[in-house]
């Protein structure tokens, strides 16, 4: 008898951009982000990739893919991790149709998020779309699947703006995070004397 399996995630890495195509300037430097991950003690499993901060140019995801496709076997499945409202405006990203060349797409939902097709409806083709991880795992690129995170309705920019305000972000960081946070006075957070 053959046990259902899940398929293995090997590693999971954390890209960080210096220029974004599509911010004009980031709420916090490169470096100030760059310490921030590796501030979270994780399993080696969870690698911080900081390749992209020594390009001397924009990062375009399907750059970024195609060097990370370089890298692994051309049988590896490599898969892109991104939300909702990232997937919802992906038409917009730098040749984004060849994202698929390179990687499968896992796109996350918050709690409360639907998935909601793309301007024009025609992209992903439906025979790119996958139900699963293990359908993801069994290609090396080319896959688009769709998953509901029902846990955690916390965004990046929720968090900025929490700070932002003065409330402190309790649950949605890890410690040391917030406390490098507010010791270099990030994202618009002064103490209050």
């Amino acid at each position: 008898m053959e046990l259902n399996r899940q398929p293995v995630i090997k590693q999971v890495r954390f890209l960080l951009c210096l220029r974004h195509p599509q911010k004009k300037k980031a709420s916090a430097s490169s470096t100030h982000r760059l310490a921030m991950l590796r501030l979270i003690e994780s399993p080696p499993e969870l690698v911080v990739d900081a390749s992209e901060l020594e390009r001397d140019a924009v990062s375009y995801t399907v750059d970024s893919l195609r060097r990370l496709r370089d890298e692994y076997r051309d049988d590896q499945s490599l898969a892109f991790v991104l939300g909702e409202d990232a997937f919802a405006e992906i038409e917009s990203w730098h040749r984004f149709m060849h994202l698929l060349d390179y990687a499968n797409l896992i796109v996350l939902a918050r709690p409360g998020q639907s998935h909601k097709p793309s301007r024009q409806g025609a992209w992903p083709p439906a025979d790119k779309v996958c139900s699963n991880l293990a359908d993801l795992a069994g290609r090396p690129a080319g896959g688009v699947a769709h998953f509901a995170n029902r846990k955690h309705a916390v965004s990046s920019t929720m968090i900025r703006g929490m700070i932002a305000e003065q409330k402190q972000p309790r649950y949605c960081l890890p410690a040391k995070v917030w406390c490098y946070i507010r010791h270099h006075r990030l994202y618009g957070w002064h103490e209050r004397v």
